[in-house]
Formats: structure tokens, C-alpha cells, sequence
């Protein structure tokens, strides 16, 4: 039996779990808008932009993320942020950061519709995030 268990673990052990995952998000909404993705917390609290991104009306943009040995894989990993901004056309606003509550957080898996068994995590940004938003400047 003590064999048996040792191969065991040593079977399980050599194994890798890789994650590969398609991001996509999808604009639907009647506004083209805009994504900037910040690094804070692990930026020792000052904002860093890792990425900034665009998206026409009917237009998506996505990520494919890949790595071996993951788990618990999330869109901050994915984006490399931890906190990140939409605009719509520079008239609103809406921040989200890892504290945001995760089934409205771009940010949490929570907030994306899973596909095709899981490889594919789909947020699809409506008119109602732009009203949602808070205006620019107000």
C-alpha cells in the first residue's frame, strides 16, 4: 500500500495544470469607450498604466492567457491590474479596483459570462453601463 501511495504522488506531482482562457470584451452599447488598465497595489500605491485599450461600437477586444501550473486565475492576472478605468467617449466614467464588489468588477470572473467549457469569459458592455457610469467633470 505504501508503494502505491508513493507512485501515486509521484504521478501527481510530475502533472501540470495549464490554464488556457480567452478573454473578450465585447462593446455593444451605442458609445465607443475606452480602457485603461493601472498597477497600484503592486506598484507600492502609485498608479502605473500597463495597458490602455479601445472599443468601437460593435467592435470586442480580447486576450488569450496562457500558463502552465495556474490556478485560481482571475482578470486581474490577465490585464496585469489591479484596478482600471472605462470611459465612454470622454462624457462618463466608471473605476473599478479589486475591491469592487466581484459581480460587477471587470476585474473578478464573477462579471463574465463562461463559454465553450470554461476557455472563453465574456463581458458585454451595454448602454446601461454608460447611464450606470458616472459623468466626467460633475
Amino acid at each position: 500500500i505504501l508503494i502505491s501511495i508513493f507512485v501515486a504522488l509521484m504521478i501527481l506531482s510530475g502533472c501540470e495544470r495549464s490554464v488556457e482562457r480567452t478573454y473578450i470584451l465585447e462593446n455593444k452599447s451605442d458609445y465607443s469607450l475606452s480602457i485603461k488598465f493601472y498597477s497600484v497595489f503592486y506598484n507600492n500605491g502609485v498608479a502605473k498604466l500597463e495597458n490602455s485599450i479601445s472599443i468601437d461600437p460593435g467592435e470586442n477586444w480580447q486576450v488569450l492567457y496562457e500558463e502552465s501550473m495556474a490556478t485560481g486565475v482571475g482578470p486581474h492576472q490577465v490585464y496585469n491590474s489591479d484596478s482600471l478605468v472605462v470611459v465612454f467617449e470622454e462624457l462618463r466614467q466608471t473605476y473599478y479596483s479589486l475591491s469592487t464588489e466581484c459581480k460587477i468588477s471587470l476585474l473578478c470572473n464573477d462579471a463574465y459570462i463562461i463559454e465553450e467549457n470554461g476557455e472563453v469569459y465574456r463581458y458585454t458592455f451595454t448602454n446601461e453601463d454608460y447611464e450606470n457610469a458616472e459623468p466626467i467633470g460633475e
